[in-house]
């Protein structure tokens, strides 16, 4: 007599697995956020970059960078790149850029001082930041630039932003760059560069710089 019930067949664990719905695979690709933070890290992403992506996606939740679209990878790839320029991390500058050459879009924020990343690039001193973010219409830049080029001693960006931009200096780039020797910057501002009539105190030129930051984009035309 054949039996009434056959015993249920057993699959393999790897057969059930095949056979379950990919539901966590399309929760990811369903969420906005997470699938561009994916995107972010694509294209051979070092671990270094990764945990410089994860440090500063953290600070979006600070009041300052509200505006600041996190789920568009473009924008948050230049948030960090404006963040690591405020910050003076000269070393993941150059790692972004190198794992990432273009793609990025300005970032709306409060954060005045974040917006002049023409300005930081100058602090540092590196020429080839400051050309990329003016070729690429990328970030703000103030007189404070040229100013801070004098005063390192970087000819060579001194020169750039006579040549390519408009904002000149203040009296202190001639100030500085006599002040601390650099006898051939002197000479080319007091030979090309226009300065305004009065030096601006540092506190009042950033009280200034973050008026200008809350009313306007920070891509330059």
């Amino acid at each position: 007599m054949k039996p009434l019930f056959r015993p249920a067949k057993q699959s393999s664990p790897r057969q059930s697995l095949s056979a379950r719905p990919q539901t966590a695979v399309l929760d990811v690709l369903t969420q906005p956020d997470l699938l561009a933070l994916i995107a972010a890290y694509q294209a051979g992403t070092s671990r270094e970059l990764a945990r410089i992506f994860k440090k500063y996606r953290q600070q979006l939740h600070k009041p300052e960078y509200a505006m600041v679209n996190g789920g568009d990878a473009s924008e948050f790839r230049c948030f960090v790149l404006f963040k690591l320029l405020s910050d003076g991390k000269t070393a993941g500058v150059h790692l972004l850029l190198r794992e990432f050459p273009d793609g990025y879009s300005c970032p709306k924020m409060k954060a005045a001082a974040d917006l002049y990343a023409i300005d930081a690039a100058c602090r540092l001193g590196d020429l080839d930041v400051v050309k990329f973010l003016h070729e690429h219409h990328l970030g703000l830049c103030s007189q404070a630039a040229m100013d801070a080029a004098a005063s390192s001693g970087s000819l060579s960006i001194v020169k750039y932003l006579h040549r390519h931009r408009d904002e000149g200096c203040t009296p202190l780039a001639l100030a500085h760059a006599k002040r601390f020797g650099h006898i051939k910057i002197f000479n080319y501002l007091a030979t090309h560069v226009a300065t305004n009539e009065t030096p601006i105190p540092e506190k009042s030129a950033l009280t200034a710089r973050d008026t200008v930051a809350a009313t306007s984009d920070c891509t330059i035309q």
